[in-house]
């Protein structure tokens, strides 16, 4: 009979369960310990016991990992995968399994072709595939050749063939490329580049402005067009979503002087009218105005409707402005 004892020496616990050869017990971690057995007719085995003395995971693997998210790869001729409470979810058939991560197992190799598997985390077969590139994108979604996106139930959340290539995510953003269009017509075998977030939502629809974009820093990326570069700001749907737009006029309030409309974030699809004392003004319809000196003495502000980038449509007004002579 084999004890636990503490730091102090004290006895905490008996090990009962009989076991075939030499037991030695590493130290506890996060509750369990390493047991292994040599001499057995297998060999050296090993498994994982808790606190209690209870077998976790009994000594009959030849290899076993540290348990990683709740799962320990275990080697009998080939690989698998058990969980905390020992259950072999995935059997040990595969050539190499690496740990549970994003909601997958992905494991590789059976029957001696290349064949790839995903797991969700119960151990349910999700996708399986001879050649198959696979890598998880995000919490919940597995990227497949680089090309699509699923979900833990095998639903494609990115379709197959709208993408040439899609890239790992980097601060919550994947850029993605797309052939222009049917074959034979003008531009057909440029790639077009543009942007998802984590979700597989398009961020910046693929566009032929760019010739390739590139991670620069944060939210910045380096653009591309016919040799010269630039920088764009993109941001994962889910931040866009929640901007709202603001709208502010810069310039001096004088009669003869040019005002302009400044908004923020980053819009497209915008339209401004300008009012003077609430009064829609005639022909004042775009970023800037001249104030005329029908305008003098009153109170000037202007009105936007825009699309946040990769976002929702909204409006707002600005403050308004006294207009001196």
């Amino acid at each position: 009979e084999y004890k636990i004892i503490d730091k102090t020496g004290k006895v905490t616990a008996s090990i009962k369960d009989r076991i075939i050869g030499r037991v030695i017990f590493g130290p506890f971690v996060n509750g369990i310990a390493l047991t292994y057995s040599s001499g057995t007719t297998n060999g050296t085995v090993y498994g994982y016991i808790d606190k209690t003395g209870k077998t976790i995971v009994p000594c009959k693997y030849r290899e076993i990992g540290e348990f990683q998210n709740g799962y320990a790869k275990v080697l009998n001729g080939r690989y698998g995968m058990v969980d905390k409470t020992g259950k072999e979810i995935i059997s040990t058939r595969y050539t190499s399994v690496f740990p549970f991560a994003d909601g997958f197992i992905i494991a590789y190799g059976w029957d001696g072709n290349n064949w790839s598997f995903a797991f969700d985390k119960n151990g349910k077969e999700i996708i399986k595939g001879k050649g198959l590139d696979l890598s998880t994108f995000s919490n919940g979604l597995l990227r497949v050749n680089g090309r699509y996106i699923i979900d833990t139930t095998g639903k494609q959340v990115v379709k197959s063939g709208k993408y040439e290539k899609i890239s790992d995510l980097n601060n919550g953003i994947a850029i993605v490329t797309a052939y222009t269009g049917k074959s034979g017509t003008k531009d057909s075998d440029k790639y077009r580049y543009g942007a998802i977030d984590k979700t597989g939502k398009e961020v910046l629809v693929p566009t032929l402005n760019y010739d390739r974009i590139d991670f620069f820093a944060e939210k910045m990326y380096k653009v591309e067009r016919n040799g010269k570069y630039g920088l764009i700001k993109l941001s994962p749907l889910a931040e866009t979503k929640s901007q709202t737009i603001s709208v502010t006029i810069k310039g001096t309030a004088k009669v003869g002087k040019i005002l302009t409309a400044k908004l923020t974030p980053s819009c497209t699809n915008i339209s401004y009218q300008w009012y003077a004392d609430s009064v829609a003004i005639k022909k004042a319809t775009k970023a800037t105005f001249k104030v005329t000196s029908a305008q003098a003495g009153k109170t000037i502000t202007v009105k936007v409707t825009a699309t946040i980038k990769g976002g929702k449509k909204g409006s707002a007004k600005s403050k308004g402005v006294k207009i001196i002579k």
